[in-house]
């Protein structure tokens, strides 16, 4: 019976160390498959991301803090750039958000031009495809065309135009956390801590803005572009011109009659230079054929 016993526990106490035996074995392979795993994840990260310039998070880059892959120029976030700050792939130019440009600041694709948001355009500025010329909503054009302004076609290049500086504006604007209304301030919960909201606001809202912080020489310029029409101005910008124009002064006294040979010699320079006048479209000088009338310097 004792022998039995014994030999019994002595099974049990082998079947034991067996196990641990056993366990420990397993272990140490797993721990050395896993460190096999990691080794090869490492060498496959290492292969892929093949960075020879710095501060890259994307993988395959020459040049420098491109977020994007294979690029050799800097500040990429697309793919395959030797150019610059290009959002778009492919670019050998700079500051592309379109593919395939070898030109700057284009939109579209395949462009070795600049500034174009159509296709395959060596000219600047253009919107349609396959342009040499600049500003060509069209196709297939080699020169530059002139300008529809207010749904006429006015004659002039857009160089040869100078439009006011309220037609530039922004479509959000910061506002202050002081300047907040109460119902800004009640959606915008944690104004407080970023010191104030981004607004947005529509188009027309914007455009009005603007124009009511203009300067009365700038306005004057809206006046002066040829084909103004105040009907086609209001349903684009949403702005009333006639509710308030800007006022036009001629320096003139109430006296002036008592001026004598002065005022005489006004009005013979008015009329000279409205004679000068007249061999370029009545349209673009209306404005100021107006004022000469108004003031009494011609009938």
């Amino acid at each position: 019976m004792n022998n039995k016993n014994q030999n019994g526990k002595g099974d049990d106490t082998a079947k034991r160390t067996n196990r641990k035996n056993w366990d420990k074995g397993w272990d140490a392979y797993n721990k050395g498959n896993n460190r096999k795993q990691e080794l090869n994840k490492q060498r496959k990260e290492g292969m892929k991301n093949r960075n020879s310039g710095d501060c890259n998070s994307g993988y395959r880059n020459s040049g420098y803090r491109n977020s994007g892959y294979r690029n050799s120029g800097y500040r990429n976030s697309g793919d395959c750039n030797s150019g610059y700050w290009n959002s778009g792939d492919c670019n050998s130019g700079d500051w592309n958000s379109g593919n395939w440009n070898s030109g700057d600041c284009n939109s579209g694709y395949w462009n070795s031009g600049d500034r174009n948001s159509g296709d395959w355009n060596s000219g600047d500025c253009n919107s349609g495809n396959w342009n040499s010329g600049d500003c060509n909503s069209g196709y297939l054009n080699s020169d530059e065309p002139t300008v529809r302004v207010f749904n006429k076609d006015s004659g002039l290049l857009r160089s040869e135009i100078e439009l006011p500086d309220f037609f530039s504006f922004g479509l959000t604007i910061w506002i202050k956390s002081r300047e907040m209304t109460a119902k800004e301030q009640k959606d915008n919960k944690f104004h407080a801590v970023t010191g104030g909201f981004l607004k947005t606001r529509d188009y027309k809202e914007a455009f009005v803005a603007s124009w009511k912080k203009a300067t009365e020489d700038d306005k004057k310029k809206l006046f002066a572009l040829p084909n103004f029409d105040a009907k086609i101005f209001k349903e684009i910008s949403g702005i009333d011109v006639n509710e308030k124009k800007p006022e036009f002064t001629d320096d003139l006294p109430k006296d002036s009659v008592t001026m004598g040979d002065e005022v005489v010699n006004l009005r013979i320079l008015a009329q000279n230079l409205y004679q000068e006048l007249m061999g370029t479209p009545d349209s673009k000088w209306s404005l100021y054929t107006q004022r000469m009338k108004d003031a009494g310097m011609m009938q």
